[in-house]
């Protein structure tokens, strides 16, 4: 009875337990059922639920059927256990008496997952398992790139000789041509071999720099001759096209490659010397036709390519600044003397602004001490104003002589002197006829002398006002065409 009432609360304590799983576990019917077999497999007989439940699938599971296993260890107690066991003992009548207790519910938050995670140990299993996997995956993943590398060190060595190989082959296929381009190859043929080298995925980068080297050395020597066969022709901005080029692929060389082509920089420097020796040639023949703007345009571009051209020799460059020099003085010196001219004509119209301005840019630097002089002389032609009144105050026309007007100078000193001489002798006049009219004593005398008298006196009068008027005119005239002359000139 003892074992009987422990076996009852074994069962029901995993009905509570399978009660919990179905409520609760996921998936819940399979839970629920593993629990009820293991129940009954365990707690109450096999006899007992074999022969108290009935057939069907579900139930043969419950009751332990179609388990070989359970079935071979269950056969050799069944006989025994038969004889304590009531013949229609159900589930029921096994556990009359038991009542699950009632279970909490699990509120389904952080602490339900810890609750439940006890009762699936196969995620346990599973959470070992992959880490097994993994550790498999990562193990296999190494080897393969081991493997990997190792065939990828040799592909590349494979590559590498490969490329070798090809690079010999084709050095040896090019080098003949290439050596006699350099050495006697026109322009054409060494800019399409250049081009070749250039784009060619077979050579390596040192042996296409050698070549392109050379061939570039090659090429700059062409384009030197070439310019200078052009300004033996007298075409210079086609030379000038020319040199530019042959600069460009020189300057590409390094220095190293600069020294060691020697005929290339001669060549080049060559041909930049003569180019600006052309030019000054070509100024000189302008300066003698008079052609003074051209011939200016000119040496102004010419300084401008010469300061921005790189010579390849030193010396060449010393020898062409000297010549632009020679040049350049020539230049100045006509362009002096042709502004003195213009300086002259223009004072000798009497344009003193025009000819003090040309007389200023010829004396310009010290280089003409003539263009000096006569900015000097033009410099001493300003007017005084004050001292022209002064001169005038004390004789009308003195300060118009001073200002070099002559016939204003003339106008008012003798218009002045005569009008007051006429008055100064109608004056006289008046007066002796005034002492006549004093002593007559015939009344028609004396009326004749009076008329007379007033006559004289009334064109003197008119005379003083005249010469007056003059001389102020005088004052005024002296001083206002000195300001405007200064401003008219200076």
């Amino acid at each position: 009875m003892q074992d009987a009432r422990s076996r009852d609360e074994v069962v029901a304590a995993l009905f509570r337990k399978a009660s919990d799983a179905a409520d609760w576990a996921v998936p819940p019917e399979r839970r629920a059922e593993e629990l009820i077999k293991h129940a009954l497999n365990t707690a109450v007989p096999h006899s007992l639920v074999r022969s108290s439940t009935p057939a069907g699938p579900a139930n043969n599971v419950l009751a332990g059927r179609n388990d070989p296993v359970r079935e071979g260890v269950v056969a050799g107690t069944a006989q025994s256990e038969a004889d304590d066991i009531p013949p229609r003992f159900t589930l029921q009548a096994a556990v009359p008496t038991v009542r699950p207790t009632p279970v909490q519910p699990v509120r389904k938050d952080k602490s339900a997952a810890f609750v439940t995670k006890d009762r699936y140990p196969r995620k346990w299993l599973l959470f070992f398992f992959s880490l097994l996997c993994l550790h498999l995956s990562f193990t296999a993943a190494a080897n393969a790139q081991t493997y990997g590398e190792t065939s990828v060190r040799e592909w590349e060595e494979k590559q590498r000789k490969k490329a070798e190989k090809e690079e010999l082959d084709e050095i040896e296929r090019l080098s003949p041509e290439v050596e006699k381009l350099a050495i006697e190859g026109v322009l054409e043929e060494v800019e399409s071999m250049v081009e070749t080298l250039r784009y060619s995925r077979v050579l390596g980068e040192e042996a296409k720099k050698a070549w392109i080297d050379r061939l570039t050395a090659r090429k700059v020597t062409v384009l030197s001759a070439k310019a200078n066969a052009q300004l033996n022709k007298g075409e210079i901005e086609r030379a000038r096209a020319t040199i530019q080029k042959a600069e460009t692929d020189f300057h590409a060389l390094g220095e190293d490659q600069k020294r060691e082509f020697g005929t290339a920089s001669a060549s080049l420097a060559e041909s930049q010397y003569r180019y600006f020796i052309a030019v000054s040639n070509e100024i000189k023949k302008n300066l003698r036709r008079k052609n003074f703007q051209q011939a200016e345009r000119m040496y102004h571009k010419t300084l401008l390519i010469f300061d921005a051209t790189s010579f390849a020799d030193r010396i060449r460059a010393e020898h062409a600044q000297k010549a632009l020099a020679a040049v350049g003085n020539k230049l100045r010196n006509a362009q002096i003397k042709q502004t003195l001219l213009k300086a002259k004509r223009a004072e000798s119209k009497g344009d003193i602004r025009i000819a003090r301005l040309l007389y200023e840019t010829a004396a310009r630097d010290g280089r003409s001490p003539e263009a000096a002089r006569n900015l000097k002389r033009l410099e001493e032609m300003r007017l005084n104003p004050g001292l022209n009144l002064g001169l005038s105050i004390v004789v009308p026309g003195l300060g118009q002589l001073n200002s070099r007007r002559i016939l204003p100078a003339a106008g008012f000193f003798f218009g002045t002197a005569l009008a007051l001489g006429g008055g100064m002798v109608l004056a006289i006049s008046a007066e002796n006829r005034y002492d006549q009219y004093q002593a007559a004593t015939n009344p028609e005398k004396a009326a004749s002398l009076y008329d007379g008298i007033n006559t004289r006196w009334n064109m003197g009068l008119v005379l003083f006002g005249t010469a007056a008027a003059l001389y102020i005119w005088n004052l005024i005239d002296v001083y206002v065409s000195s300001v405007n002359y200064n401003r008219e000139n200076f």
